[in-house]
């Protein structure tokens, strides 16, 4: 995302304001701008924008959408102190515990992917678990580090295969309302051990998951993330 080399600092001083946008705002509204602003800045990935981005997300904002939309731009940075911040933060037992987790994902980072698969099988609500899922998802999605998009290349290999791990393994062990995310969430992440993981536990699986073992295999043979594979060189 280019929009000119002042404009991470534009963003970043009508975040500062509470800027209410171009003309009187509803509530709605103006939350939508903020959301709109933050996810600008975070794709420019300027690390000036840190500590505003930072403030935010140890605010006591009640708004969980505009504290998701932070997250994941602190998180876009993928710097050791965003990663730490959004992990300890992670933590809160409330809504901004879960809104953070939420965002989090686009930090792609070994200590962020810790948190969010020990996170995943205590997510007991589908909306919560969903979100987890997601956010692993973003975090190991295999197109992403197959373009080379990220900032430490170097663990990506452990990261990818933390993240799989806990969602195929939270897929064996959920119900079937579970599993339709988690099924999304291992298909974008497309990792090569996923089918001899597969095919272990399925050695000892009980009729009702061998049906769901049946359709997670079904649907990785298809997948069209692994169609889009770049070729190694």
């Amino acid at each position: 995302l280019n929009l000119g080399d002042g404009a991470a600092a534009a963003i970043v001083e009508r975040l500062a304001i509470r800027d209410a946008g171009p003309a009187e705002l509803s509530p709605t509204a103006l939350e939508a701008w903020r959301i709109g602003l933050l996810d600008a800045l975070g794709k420019l990935r300027d690390d000036r924008a840190a500590a505003v981005l930072e403030a935010i997300c140890r605010s006591s904002t009640t708004d969980t959408a505009t504290l998701t939309a932070a997250a994941a731009a602190l998180g876009r940075l993928e710097t050791d102190a965003a990663a730490s911040a959004l992990v300890e933060l992670s933590q809160l037992p409330d809504d901004r515990g879960r809104a953070v987790r939420a965002g989090m994902g686009h930090c792609r980072r070994l200590a962020v992917v810790h948190a969010l698969a020990e996170a995943l099988p205590h997510q007991t609500e589908l909306t919560s678990h969903r979100e987890v899922a997601r956010a692993l998802a973003t975090s190991a999605n295999a197109l992403v580090w197959r373009s080379g998009l990220v900032r430490h290349p170097d663990e990506g290999d452990e990261l990818r295969a933390i993240a799989a791990r806990a969602l195929f393994d939270d897929y064996v062990t959920r119900p079937d309302a579970f599993r339709r995310a988690l099924l999304t969430a291992i298909l974008v992440v497309d990792h090569p051990d996923l089918a001899s993981w597969l095919d272990a536990r399925r050695a000892t699986a009980e009729p009702e998951l061998d049906v769901a073992l049946d359709e997670l295999a079904r649907r990785l043979e298809s997948n069209p993330v692994s169609r889009m594979a770049t070729p190694e060189r």
